[in-house]
């Protein structure tokens, strides 16, 4: 949780969930964390069965931006799924949930992506 916290606070993309701030008691963790009210894109596929083209373009669009933002950080999300990817209240997409993720991972590996 811990983890997940650092890379929720060090994080500033408009695609990616912010956490504002986080407290401990003796027995928890709490994270401040950015409010979004459009539910989240499984529910979302859930309700409209189908995206049109230009809407599945525009969030397809916001996810890889998301992806490329924690990517260049040296961070991999390892949980990408519709119910990790949250709908503000702009429309727009917020990738969250980095429990799974791993940081130091990208220095690793002798494969680039360029884009």
């Amino acid at each position: 949780m811990l983890a997940e916290r650092n890379i929720l606070c060090s994080t500033h993309s408009p695609f990616v969930s912010r956490c504002f701030y986080s407290f401990t008691s003796e027995t928890n963790l709490y994270m401040v964390m950015e409010y979004h009210n459009g539910g989240d894109a499984s529910t979302l596929l859930h309700g409209l069965g189908c995206l049109e083209e230009d809407m599945a373009r525009v969030y397809v669009a916001e996810t890889v931006l998301a992806l490329e933002h924690i990517h260049a950080r040296g961070i991999v999300h390892r949980d990408l799924k519709p119910e990790n990817l949250l709908i503000g209240a702009d429309g727009h997409l917020r990738l969250t949930d980095f429990g799974l993720s791993a940081t130091g991972i990208m220095e690793h590996t002798s494969v680039r992506l360029q884009v």
